[in-house]
């Protein structure tokens, strides 16, 4: 492969496609085509050491230079894609703003080849058969072009984000429960989301309005996770760090949260994040970012109290369980990641599990079923160079238990932040992390820091 690769993906293939031993496809994009790669994972001989092996498909298909950046895949094998906006090569057309699909299958037909793109937002079958240099005469308008997307594959939903901060909704057929293998649907789509926002969440400054409004992310909440009757499926992030969580059912009306018959996309609740706390609390939680020979604890870096101001964020998760991490650029060469945990030790157990709390309003502590408020916590931990991706590595948990009743059976979770100067892992430290490293403090102060024993349990000995 001569070219540069501008997008690459890790999926699962359709089944009766390729051999069993293809247990994974991997997708690599270049600004000439996008080419598929076998990933098989076995042992030579019975009793050997497993080992990754290639395989070549043959499958590839040519981009008419769109270099498409995002790829995501389905389990059942569907394969999603969109491009970049700009140009990311020289001679480089950039991208068409559209969301496509790559087709495969084991043979040729008459009418259908082993491997095709199929343009789903603009124009379809018409607009795949438009040459390259025709393009641009029967594009979107740039305002309407995809610049992000995620897969719903639990209620068989596509989420895109438009350049103009609005969120389309495409719903996916199924033919049988659990296989989403329909062409897409468009089957809603947001209003004014600045103006929406500013109604609930009135008067904030971190919440831009008109055209400094802009989304950045999108997070697919699982049903799990989804809070009472599943309300809550979709969370959006601005550059600000602003939330924007999002519901199936209609203001005032009840739609039965069936799986994959979402009725409608409704601004249900907005959250603005935490004030990063300039130095550690006792008790609070809080992160640790190992990476490039480096551990450092999280906080405020640099000098006590610096103002680091948020609003340049390109890169945001957020995480089951209530945990937020965004990525905001601070230098050419620097980012800072806000980071944003429940505080178990003021939530209670139910509360601190949930995604967001029903209720609507501006405050930063939302009321739980309990009547005790939700709150966060939040810090920063500055990341050397330009951050590119950041993705949980931890598996995910079956259910979302309070966190004070996971820690001894579970693993501390593990984020990767993928910069352009190398990887960084952050760690969320629990509670009982906390403790160890206070009682390590002061076993090394030679007994001193007593107090701070005292205060820890005095913030966690309730949520026990």
């Amino acid at each position: 492969m001569s070219d540069v690769i501008v997008g690459v993906a890790l999926v699962r293939p359709r089944p009766g496609v390729f051999v069993d031993s293809i247990a994974h496809i991997l997708v690599l994009a270049t600004p000439s085509a996008v080419t598929l790669v076998g990933l098989g994972y076995t042992a030579s001989a019975p009793g050997a050491k497993k080992e990754v092996t290639f395989f070549l498909t043959g499958l590839s298909v040519p981009t008419d230079g769109v270099s498409f950046t995002t790829i995501r895949g389905t389990p059942s094998g569907r394969i999603f894609l969109t491009s970049s906006p700009d140009p990311l090569t020289p001679g480089g057309i950039g991208g068409d703003g559209a969301l496509h699909e790559l087709v495969y299958q084991a043979q040729e037909g008459w009418f259908a080849k082993r491997c095709t793109l199929h343009n789903i937002t603009g124009g379809g079958i018409a607009k795949s058969v438009v040459p390259a240099f025709l393009r641009s005469l029967s594009a979107l308008p740039q305002a309407e072009w995809i610049v992000s997307f995620q897969l719903d594959t639990e209620r068989g939903l596509v989420y895109t984000l438009l350049r103009n901060s609005t969120i389309e909704m495409f719903q996916l057929p199924s033919s049988s429960p659990g296989k989403f293998d329909g062409v897409p649907t468009k089957v809603a789509k947001t209003g004014d989301l600045s103006r929406q926002a500013a109604m609930l969440l009135p008067n904030n400054p971190m919440l831009k309005t008109g055209s400094a409004f802009r989304l950045v992310a999108l997070e697919v909440v699982p049903v799990a996770a989804g809070g009472a009757n599943n309300k809550i499926a979709l969370v959006a992030v601005t550059t600000t760090g602003v939330r924007l969580y999002f519901s199936h059912q209609r203001r005032g009306y009840y739609y039965g949260a069936s799986m994959g018959s979402a009725a409608a996309l409704e601004l249900a609740h907005v959250r603005p994040p935490p004030a990063p706390q300039s130095q550690h609390g006792q008790g609070s939680q809080q992160l640790q970012v190992q990476g490039q020979g480096q551990q450092q604890q999280q906080g405020q870096q640099g000098q006590q109290g610096q103002h680091i101001p948020f609003n340049a964020i390109m890169h945001a998760q957020h995480a089951p369980g209530g945990l937020f991490l965004a990525a905001n650029n601070l230098t050419p060469d620097l980012d800072v990641l806000l980071v944003c945990a429940p505080d178990v030790a003021a939530s209670s157990p139910s509360s601190s599990s949930a995604v967001v709390a029903t209720g609507q309003g501006h405050q930063s502590a939302s009321s739980s079923s309990s009547g005790r408020p939700f709150t966060e916590l939040a810090g920063t931990v500055e990341i050397p160079g330009r951050t590119w991706d950041l993705a949980e590595v931890t598996p995910r948990r079956a259910a979302l238990l309070n966190e004070l009743a996971t820690q001894p059976t579970h693993p501390r979770r593990e984020w990767v932040v993928l910069t352009n100067m190398g990887a960084s892992v952050v760690v969320r430290q629990r509670p009982v992390d906390t403790l160890l490293d206070v009682l390590e403090g002061v076993s090394m102060s030679g007994g001193g820091g007593q107090g701070e024993i005292g205060v820890f349990f005095e913030r966690c000995v309730d949520t026990f």
